[in-house]
């Protein structure tokens, strides 16, 4: 329910993959007020750049994701943050799979193993593959920490399985000055 006038509302939407039995007459729609968006134009235009389009965090890990993907290949990305956990899984550039995961750096980092991490991700590709009828990523994608986190990011190499790396972006981008980790996770 939008509770402002339509004029001042910028609104964009996309279908997801027709090829998911559950998504079928689905249409994701995002709405938000243009004066929430005018402050970030002033910021880019006051850089001397020009803004194009503004994208939603997501779409952005979308994008990115699909780097990784081949085709009709199911790419999946883990976006950890402080409280939780994100779980996307794209085909053919779209979000077949998007789950909110309760289990942040601040409890993975607590905890003496990642098995329940490890549980959820097989529960979320094993109903990926078993109830929506799609291939299974090969590889999980584990989008960059802080270099703060380095204990956890070490904790995840070695614990978690060998399909579950780390993503990184110099590895399908050529960029003349490279970006570390650290820049990358601040993206």
């Amino acid at each position: 329910m939008i509770d402002y006038p339509l004029e001042s509302a910028v609104v964009d939407a996309f279908v997801p993959s027709q090829a998911v039995a559950s998504h079928k007459k689905k249409m994701y729609v995002v709405v938000s007020q243009k004066e929430y968006l005018a402050p970030y134009q002033e910021i880019i235009n006051g850089a001397g750049l020009v803004l194009t389009k503004i994208s939603v965090q997501e779409m952005v890990l979308r994008n990115l994701l699909s780097l990784y993907g081949k085709g009709d290949q199911p790419a999946a990305l883990l976006q950890v943050s402080l409280t939780r956990s994100l779980l996307m899984v794209v085909m053919d550039d779209d979000v077949t799979l998007m789950r909110t995961l309760n289990l942040g750096a601040r409890q993975l980092s607590g905890m003496d193993d990642l098995s329940r991490l490890d549980e959820e991700l097989k529960r979320s590709l094993s109903y990926y593959h078993e109830q929506l009828k799609q291939e299974a990523p090969e590889h999980v994608w584990v989008a960059p920490l802080l270099q703060a986190d380095a204990a956890l990011v070490q904790k995840m190499k070695t614990e978690l399985p060998d399909n579950v790396a780390l993503f990184d972006l110099s590895a399908v981008v050529t960029m003349p000055l490279g970006v570390s980790m650290d820049e990358q996770a601040r993206c």
